[in-house]
């Protein structure tokens, strides 16, 4: 049952991330010198997205690996999926209101931007977030597959 949770939780968290990932490169496009961090902050959002879905294709109910991991571990990943899922909608909500449309007027703008530096460290305090459960999701991974090949040989 776990591993349905897991695969809910993980596109669930896929496709908030896809839209906070939009909204990150819509500002990086609409600002001509966005941030360094910024810029590092979305290849990160994509790289824990690439990991969520890794796990869950290895993880999946056909899974010879799921077999062999306890079902606390895979409530602490899912917890961890969805605690991504919640930054994720987060920086999205955060992401809408600073992103300006292609008919806002000039003055308009430059508020949104005005307001972006104001929430830069929002943003990043997120991103830093969303860092620390890739780093933690990825540990449990790269330990989970070298357990279940040690277990083969």
């Amino acid at each position: 049952m776990a591993e349905i949770a897991l695969a809910a939780a993980v596109v669930q968290f896929v496709d908030v991330g896809w839209r906070a990932l939009i909204g990150v490169s819509r500002l990086c496009s609409n600002l001509e010198q966005s941030p360094r961090k910024v810029k590092r902050a979305r290849q990160q959002l994509k790289h824990l997205m690439d990991l969520v879905q890794i796990i869950q294709a290895d993880t999946g109910p056909a899974s010879s690996i799921t077999k062999t991991i306890p079902q606390a571990e895979l409530v602490v990943v899912i917890s961890i999926i969805q605690d991504c899922t919640r930054q994720a909608t987060e920086l999205e909500m955060i992401l809408q209101k600073l992103v300006p449309g292609p008919q806002d007027p000039f003055w308009k703008k430059t508020w949104r931007a005005v307001i972006s530096v104001k929430n830069e460290s929002d943003i990043l305090e997120i991103c830093t977030h969303l860092e620390v459960s890739k780093s933690s999701l990825s540990l449990w991974y790269e330990s989970r597959t070298l357990m279940f090949v040690h277990r083969q040989l």
